[in-house]
């Protein structure tokens, strides 16, 4: 499984300071790399539903987004928030909003959003637009069909065999 971001990328499109990530990568060596895959299989698994052909790089700029604003959250908490600081609260709904965006686009029948499979297209990735097949039974099915097993049995003078 791919990941839709590294360290340089993240680095990059987060909101927290740069060096906060080499500062949490240089204390925790293997915690970016974990993170990363950890998020990319979740949004993969998310969306998958919907776009079920693999993500190929160069990955759409929305996931690395969203992935970025997941990932400033949990750096921060593995980090520690500072209580004064006036950017938690953006971290928290940053990370809330591509949370909220990826099951979104992983809706395939209220599906907000159309991503491509490659950031170097813009080409749809939706191969599922829609769910493949609905059914509801009534609730009230189960008396017409005894009705009709009754009729039927009562025509033939017995009953069922």
């Amino acid at each position: 499984m791919a990941t839709f971001i590294d360290l340089d990328t993240f680095k990059d499109a987060t909101i927290a300071a740069p060096e906060w990530a080499d500062e949490v990568h240089a204390r925790y060596p293997t915690f970016f790399a974990k993170q990363f895959a950890l998020v990319s299989a979740y949004m993969e698994g998310r969306l998958r539903k919907r776009y079920p052909n693999a993500f190929v790089e160069p990955y759409p700029l929305q996931l690395v987004d969203w992935a970025a604003h997941i990932l400033t959250y949990r750096m921060m908490n593995r980090r520690g928030i500072d209580a004064t600081d006036e950017q938690a609260e953006d971290y928290r709904n940053n990370h809330d909003r591509a949370v909220k965006e990826v099951d979104e686009a992983s809706d395939s029948e209220n599906g907000r959003w159309d991503i491509p499979l490659r950031a170097d297209t813009t080409a749809t990735g939706i191969t599922q637009p829609e769910p493949l097949g609905y059914s509801e039974t009534s609730p009230y099915v189960w008396m017409d069909v005894q009705a009709e097993t009754g009729i039927q049995e009562d025509a033939s003078g017995g009953g069922t065999s």
